[in-house]
């Protein structure tokens, strides 16, 4: 029983030790950003790691190398520049410790009314019901 709870407890100790590159919540696949404006993604690092990240239009090819910068010693954040409506891009990050995280499916539009309109739709369907 001690070897397996000492196995355990190395175990855990290594998965808390491990490089660690995250969005925040929500962030994913397939998201809308605001057009015509900047526009930022966040998210959690190693301590004391740098992060570098690129946003690759799919249908061109072209990439965008986005302005990091450390929010705090775990923390990054990324700014995109205005970015007109349409798209399809894929945003990656890279941590300098190894590791990478992509956004895929990004598009650009007016997120407020895409917002909106999901409240509206969210509503409609509760009084339907």
């Amino acid at each position: 029983m001690k070897g397996v709870l000492c196995g355990l407890t190395t175990l855990l100790s290594a998965h808390v030790g491990s490089a660690e590159l995250l969005f925040s919540d929500g962030f994913t696949n397939d998201m809308v950003l605001q057009q015509g404006t900047k526009s930022a993604v966040y998210g959690l690092k190693d301590v004391g790691s740098d992060v570098t990240a690129v946003m690759t239009d799919t249908t061109t090819g072209s990439k965008t190398q986005l302005a990091t910068r450390s929010v705090s010693d775990s923390e990054w954040k990324a700014v995109i520049p205005p970015t007109k409506a349409g798209g399809d891009y894929t945003i990656t990050v890279t941590g300098s410790t190894g590791g990478s995280i992509e956004i895929e499916r990004a598009t650009f539009g007016n997120a407020n009314s895409l917002i909106c309109n999901r409240r509206l739709f969210s509503l409609r369907n509760a009084m339907d019901s």
